[in-house]
């Protein structure tokens, strides 16, 4: 019983590691694109006047865009299809969220956008992990391969040790 948790907490191969990310995406994806797209579709007039108090110009266009970048690019995490520039898109409209429309009010009501921001951010990093669109169209995030799943970190090869020689005196 002992072995199963001590393989899935200490084992270093990826596959929890994209397992990880799959879920990630799944919850993050799905959440964005529902409650931050999808509920704001259509754009309601009062949101485009939110857009133009904070002094964004165009606020209807810009309103549109934030709502589908917030929409399409939240069902883009979710499937891990052009997840690097979907992350982009959505770390942008989080940023100017917290920074600009959220500026005024305590951190405890904007620490949201802030960790949707965060969250972006790792997937900027860490791409959409091996469960996902992008690798099964292209192989965009397979992992390099010193650390594929049948070699870790502590299995590598190392180079031999040369022999220390001694000088007589």
């Amino acid at each position: 019983m002992r072995a199963p948790i001590k393989t899935l907490l200490l084992d270093p191969r990826p596959w929890g590691r994209d397992a990880g990310l799959l879920l990630l995406r799944l919850g993050f994806g799905l959440s964005m694109a529902v409650f931050h797209g999808w509920s704001k579709l259509p754009v309601s007039e009062d949101f485009i006047r939110v857009i133009r108090d904070i002094g964004i110009p165009a606020p209807a266009a810009m309103a549109w865009i934030a709502v589908l970048i917030e929409f399409v690019g939240g069902i883009l995490l979710c499937v891990g299809l052009f997840t690097r520039p979907a992350a982009v898109g959505v770390l942008f409209t989080m940023l100017v969220a917290f920074f600009v429309r959220y500026a005024g009010l305590p951190i405890d009501e904007r620490e949201l956008s802030l960790l949707y921001a965060t969250v972006c951010v790792g997937f900027i990093c860490t791409g959409p992990g091996r469960y996902s669109l992008d690798q099964l169209i292209g192989g965009r995030s397979a992992p390099p391969p010193a650390y594929s799943d049948t070699t870790s970190v502590r299995t590598r090869a190392r180079a031999p040790r040369q022999p220390s020689i001694s000088t007589p005196r």
